[in-house]
């Protein structure tokens, strides 16, 4: 396994995503299941995890707290939705997820979305760093923010800096690198990759088979685009790796960390290969030129932002799981 920095934690290049655990979307896996599929990563050096708050309403945290039991050095993230982003729910939103977790201190907390254009972001992030000083977060990122969002939070703090932005970003939607990757790297903070696989397309799924799949735009444009899907599939072949592999190690070669979805043995063992497989130039130069047309276009945005946070808020309560 390789490694990299993240803040002042040394973490494996890629990383587990939990959202599968807590949302119905992806069709039910077993708690067991689950478990004995993190510990497989952990155990073959994968040592990032991430969750949040609303998968599943806490089911997602609760796997990985068990999971990461006995464990000393895995670094997890979670995160708290962008509509509980106040400073008088803050400190219960932490602490909810400490217990979840069954953790003493929470190594990455990220803001998992901007709140309300209503809301102020400072009072929030002045919150965290208290938090930071108390020992209860060990770090502070964001997700979702765009770059003017980025800057705006990290001005916010005084004796911290924001040390991740996690955004959309695939062969499939590779306008992050153009329009965010450069204040982060100017800024010291690191890019962490949801969705890398555009649900699986990426990884030459076609089939609509769950929610997730049937409702992800990313999804249904990557499996349509030949183009793409063949430079990936040619690459895969000349190396003897999966599709999946191929598109997790491209962005690994950017510097960026990909948290991919993992539910069962064969989908770490994806993650494991990535770690280690260093593209050639010439597979690196096809897969631009399939993937340039991705280029334009800006950050992925999960929430209306016009829309107050309680409503917002009360309506992921009223579909939670989902």
């Amino acid at each position: 396994m390789k490694y990299t920095r993240l803040g002042k934690f040394k973490v494996s290049v890629v990383g587990i995503g939990a959202w599968q655990a807590g949302q119905r979307s992806w069709g039910r896996s077993s708690r067991e299941e689950l478990i004995k599929t993190y510990r497989y990563g952990f155990n073959n050096g994968i040592n990032l995890i991430d969750t949040a708050e609303i998968y599943g309403w806490g089911r997602s945290e609760r796997i990985v707290g068990e999971a990461v039991k006995g464990y000393s050095d895995i670094v997890v993230a979670t995160k708290i939705a962008g509509c509980f982003f106040h400073p008088v729910w803050i400190r219960k939103r932490v602490k909810g997820s400490l217990q979840r977790l069954g953790l003493k201190s929470i190594p990455l907390y990220q803001v998992h979305w901007p709140p309300s254009i209503y809301s102020r972001l400072c009072p929030g992030f002045r919150v965290l760093e208290e938090l930071v000083e108390e020992g209860l977060i060990e770090s502070i990122g964001v997700s979702n923010f765009n770059r003017k969002e980025f800057i705006r939070a990290n001005n916010c703090l005084e004796n911290e800096k924001i040390v991740s932005n996690q955004v959309e970003y695939s062969l499939v939607q590779r306008a992050p690198e153009r329009v965010l990757l450069p204040v982060l790297e100017e800024y010291g903070a690191k890019m962490i990759a949801w969705g890398p696989l555009a649900k699986g397309a990426l990884a030459g799924k076609k089939k609509i088979d769950n929610i997730a799949r049937l409702t992800d735009p990313k999804f249904h444009r990557a499996r349509k685009d030949e183009g793409l899907l063949g430079a990936i599939k040619t690459v895969a072949e000349e190396v003897g790796v999966s599709m999946a592999t191929v598109a997790i190690a491209w962005i690994i070669s950017k510097g960026i960390i990909p948290i991919v979805g993992a539910r069962r043995k064969k989908h770490i063992d994806s993650l494991i290969e990535a770690a280690e497989l260093n593209l050639k130039q010439h597979q690196l130069k096809l897969l631009y030129e399939a993937s340039r047309k991705y280029l334009s276009g800006g950050i992925t945005r999960v929430t209306l932002r016009i829309m107050p946070d309680i409503l917002y808020c009360g309506i992921l309560w009223l579909i939670r799981g989902a």
